[in-house]
């Protein structure tokens, strides 16, 4: 019952806003500090099918086809990216063409990041 009680205070003093509680007081720090606006990702203008065809394109004008294998693509998956403006960016995988054999997980695949509004290649590199 004791314990129980000891509970519903902590309960009844984090909710009101009490910083003398050690545990909490730092969280509140944290969320006062970060009571500035928040930036907010770009917004999603393209679709998968115009991802592909601008690291396709990508590909094509830095020669990179000639290593690996634009019509097949591996996979393509939609991410935020984790810095100061955060944006949202479509990552395409392309496999390599001496290891298409293989899995995926077992070959160096090129992946292309475009970027989810303009259409710009952001990042390439192989794996």
């Amino acid at each position: 019952m004791v314990k129980r009680n000891l509970m519903v205070v902590m309960l009844a003093l984090f909710l009101s806003g009490c910083s003398y509680i050690p545990f909490f007081s730092k969280g509140k720090e944290e969320a006062s500090a970060s009571s500035a606006p928040s930036v907010y990702a770009n917004k999603v203008v393209l679709n998968k099918r115009d991802a592909l065809k601008a690291a396709q394109d990508f590909m094509v004008k830095e020669g990179l086809d000639q290593e690996f294998v634009s019509r097949k693509v591996t996979k393509i998956k939609k991410l935020a990216t984790q810095e100061k403006s955060p944006r949202w960016v479509w990552e395409v995988y392309f496999e390599s063409k001496e290891d298409a054999n293989l899995k995926f997980w077992k070959t160096s695949p090129l992946m292309v990041q475009v970027d989810a509004e303009t259409g710009q290649v952001l990042n390439w590199g192989r794996r």
